[in-house]
């Protein structure tokens, strides 16, 4: 009786068919495609800083010290060269003053590109306060130039800041309602032309 029934149980499981799970098959969502690239050359953004939000949609004149307001830039370029983003900070904010600084992230393509650059802000349509760079030299930062054996050293992205205080009433003049501040970088790359006339 003992071997009929083991006889039994062991067809019984060469016989069962294993369990499969329920499996659901779809496609896979697709990411956004990267902004298509513009170039311009010479470069000119200018970002109008009422379309921008800070942390908790703060602007600039309702944020604490040390918040800021940024965009990414880095879809336009000018040759290999790009101003990757830019950000606003309220670094400091005192009672009777109010310390800005505007900054602009740049890199390029190339081991080494030197370029001019402006950062400025406008209030109106109007240059408030500016800053130039001249013959400021950038390059790829993803680059390892040391594993390629290059001979001479390369370069990386730069940040160049405008950095100003503002008097309480100005700074409220300049941001606040009725007021349209915005922020402009321009950039053009120098040509190897360039610095042989001026070695000249």
């Amino acid at each position: 009786m003992k071997l009929a029934i083991c006889a039994l149980l062991m067809a019984a499981s060469v016989g069962a068919t294993p369990a499969i799970a329920q499996v659901v098959a779809s496609q896979a969502p697709t990411p956004p495609p990267p902004p298509p690239q513009q170039e311009l050359c010479p470069l000119q953004l200018d970002i109008d800083l009422r379309q921008l939000e800070g942390a908790a949609g703060h602007t600039i004149v309702s944020m604490p010290a040390g918040g800021s307001l940024s965009t990414r830039t880095g879809q336009y370029v000018c040759d290999k060269a790009r101003v990757e983003s830019v950000a606003l900070t309220k670094e400091t904010d005192r009672p009777r003053e109010v310390l800005i600084t505007v900054n602009a992230l740049l890199s390029s393509g190339w081991m080494r590109q030197d370029v001019n650059l402006t950062v400025s802000l406008l209030v109106n349509g109007e240059i408030k306060k500016s800053e130039d760079f001249q013959a400021l030299t950038i390059g790829d930062p993803n680059a390892n130039w040391a594993a390629r054996n290059v001979s001479f050293a390369g370069s990386s992205s730069k940040t160049r800041s405008l950095r100003f205080w503002l008097k309480r009433a100005q700074f409220n003049e300049w941001f606040g309602p009725g007021s349209s501040p915005s922020v402009r970088v321009t950039m053009a790359v120098v040509d190897d032309g360039d610095d042989e006339d001026e070695e000249e």
